[in-house]
């Protein structure tokens, strides 16, 4: 079991792909709404027992498969952290991208959205908040976790792909095909 995380904008949708493949690595779900709300539930005690938290829960651990979760800027993205304490030692792969350039992506997408965006200092704030905590969380559980940059992983991304196939404990898988420049990049 295995989760792709990274913020939004970040690059976590082609990650997922290129994590997916892999024909050694079980599929990844896009964007798990259910089951992100139910690790979010099962964390407090008078929710744990509801049939939906568990079941929800139980089909995700039986699949054996992966995750991947854009997180938006603001405190609810510290919640991540969950995931390991609800399933039994996962993977977790974590994306990184320039806080500029994540903030433009977001901003260009979402500037004429009803959803609005964040400012620009609570974007900075939460991506270097997130990005500590998976840097920490990389170096207590190296056997399972890594991060990788968005800029090698487009600059030289077989060889950046080679911690991820590591963690994930499978052969190495050539991706150049896949990797395209992004559009807002800054100096790529």
């Amino acid at each position: 079991m295995y989760f792709v995380i990274g913020m939004r904008r970040s690059g976590t949708s082609i990650f997922r792909e290129i994590v997916q493949s892999h024909p050694d690595v079980a599929s990844c779900l896009f964007e798990p709404h259910d089951l992100w709300a139910a690790v979010d539930l099962a964390h407090f005690s008078r929710f744990k027992n509801l049939e939906w938290v568990n079941s929800t829960i139980d089909k995700f651990n039986r699949a054996n498969i992966g995750a991947k979760f854009a997180l938006n800027s603001g405190t609810k993205a510290l919640e991540w952290i969950w995931l390991d304490k609800t399933f039994n030692k996962p993977n977790f792969l974590f994306i990184r991208r320039c806080e500029e350039d994540t903030w433009n992506s977001v901003y260009k997408q979402d500037k004429d959205s009803v959803r609005g965006i964040v400012s620009h200092k609570e974007h900075r704030l939460t991506h270097e908040r997130i990005y500590d905590q998976f840097a920490r969380f990389c170096v207590r559980n190296p056997d399972r976790a890594c991060m990788i940059d968005f800029e090698d992983l487009v600059k030289k991304p077989d060889q950046t792909m080679k911690t991820v196939w590591k963690t994930l404990k499978v052969k190495d898988h050539s991706i150049k095909h896949m990797i395209r420049k992004p559009e807002n990049r800054r100096g790529l």
